[in-house]
């Protein structure tokens, strides 16, 4: 009864901090020059933005950014603009916005481009960069690319050695 009950309070305190990290998300499709409605952040805990678009149809120019503002009137860019005449993902803009959008800047063309903003509490990427400075233990080298110590090496090399020998002993060869 006890493990059941450890289970249950595990599973609901995972399915809360997995839902905690995910805040926002709006999609906002353009066959046009236009700007989507304001996403209001105030309170969420939104520090990470990320915008991914598809284009559907023919799409010879289309510029899309993703934009912040103070009180939903003044706004400028989050991030770098990205070019929507194919399907396409920005990198992920960090910082607390009290309103953002989805802002199609130049579209010419006969399709549509469906845009995604995904708001995040933690950063989607992980952990950090990648790995750098020198290895120890067993490994020698620099990260990120370490290689085997020179002792660990022989001593490996010896263990291979030793297996491709056949024992006369083994049972295969009576």
């Amino acid at each position: 009864m006890k493990r059941g009950l450890y289970f249950v309070v595990f599973v609901l305190s995972t399915v809360c901090i997995v839902q905690a990290q995910y805040s926002a998300q709006t999609v906002f499709t353009a066959t046009a020059v236009s700007a989507s409605a304001s996403v209001r952040e105030i309170g969420t805990g939104t520090s990470y933005h990320k915008l991914t678009w598809n284009k559907t149809g023919t799409v010879s120019a289309c510029t899309v950014i993703l934009q912040s503002s103070p009180d939903a009137t003044t706004w400028s860019s989050l991030g770098s603009s990205g070019t929507c005449t194919s399907n396409g993902v920005s990198a992920v803009v960090s910082g607390v916005h009290n309103y953002v959008r989805i802002n199609f800047s130049a579209f010419t063309g006969t399709g549509s481009v469906a845009a995604t903003y995904n708001g995040y509490i933690n950063d989607p990427t992980g952990s950090g960069g990648t790995p750098g400075g020198s290895a120890g233990g067993d490994l020698g080298g620099t990260y990120p690319n370490p290689t085997l110590s020179s002792a660990k090496q022989a001593e490996l090399d010896a263990k291979v050695a030793a297996t491709r020998s056949i024992s006369t002993t083994s049972p295969l060869l009576e």
